[in-house]
């Protein structure tokens, strides 16, 4: 009994000790093979196989609506779920180009979270209002924001992306 609490104990330690090593490198998956034995007169050796997968995609919700909750009131989410530099695509202020289009892209630093709250809700404003559909595109969602009897037209395009959902664009095409 007693050989087999110090390798329980031994065990843990060295499992343990894995663990924080983990941690410390999420971003590689770590693949071990332990093997503890308990050398007490040379009986018993207790080997174990243990594979340990600390891998960054596992927070990840391949479900876009689930994905999509959690983009829409976690800023700080927000921010990690987005591929920078963000494509942003916007009408010109020049009124002598008319019907074209800028493109910008917006850096880590300049980017500032968007407010979706309002778009469950915003086709019942009396101004501005506005109703929201999605398109599905095999690993792609376009999330468009439709003016009702205004000018707003929004679109927000989503690539699923290394087992990740993020918003790789923005296209304003309001008028």
């Amino acid at each position: 009994m007693k050989k087999i609490n110090i390798a329980t104990i031994c065990l843990l330690s060295l499992l343990s000790c894995q663990e924080v090593s983990q941690k410390s490198d999420s971003d590689k998956s770590n693949v071990s093979n332990l093997r503890v034995e308990v050398d007490e007169n040379k009986e018993e050796s207790i080997s174990i196989d243990s594979i340990a997968t600390r891998n960054e995609n596992d927070k990840c919700d391949k479900n876009f609506d689930e994905f999509f909750k959690k983009f829409r009131i976690d800023s700080t989410f927000q921010s990690e779920r987005v591929k920078f530099p963000l494509k942003n695509v916007y009408p010109s202020d020049d009124l002598e180009l008319d019907d074209e289009f800028v493109t910008e892209y917006i850096d880590q630093e300049k980017y500032r979270p968007i407010d979706f709250s309002d778009d469950d809700e915003a086709y019942k404003k009396e101004l501005y209002a506005y109703r929201v559909e999605y398109e599905r595109l095999g690993d792609s969602v376009l999330y468009r924001l439709k003016g009702i009897d205004n000018g707003i037209h929004m679109t927000y395009e989503f690539h699923f992306i290394e087992e990740c959902w993020y918003l790789v664009s923005i296209e304003n095409a309001s008028t």
